[in-house]
């Protein structure tokens, strides 16, 4: 199981579960899409993500990232692409690396 995960600064912190949970739910909801596509997409996903886990101690962001939008790519285009619009933001922002 996952126990770590290393951030962009090359910081570790606790693996959390939840963070993707609510990742994926957020951009789901951005776009508009009905309950029970969201609850699915964050299912199928975050199952993925968690067999991909079971045998590593620690895992970049950036890895989980890229196994999240290859999963949405390829079976709810549109939640990545809201995914992708609400990180250009956020970069756009300035907020990122900022504790």
């Amino acid at each position: 199981m996952c126990n770590f995960v290393i951030k962009r600064d090359g910081k570790k912190e606790q693996y959390d579960p939840n963070k993707i949970e609510k990742a994926i739910a957020s951009a789901a909801v951005e776009c508009d899409l009905k309950e029970a596509e969201i609850l699915d997409a964050v299912e199928e996903t975050c199952g993925m993500i968690k067999k991909v886990l079971a045998n590593l101690d620690e895992i970049s962001t950036k890895d989980i990232r890229d196994m999240i939008l290859i999963k949405l790519d390829t079976n709810w285009p549109s939640i990545a692409e809201c995914w992708r619009e609400y990180e250009a933001d956020y970069i756009r922002s300035g907020k990122q690396g900022k504790a």
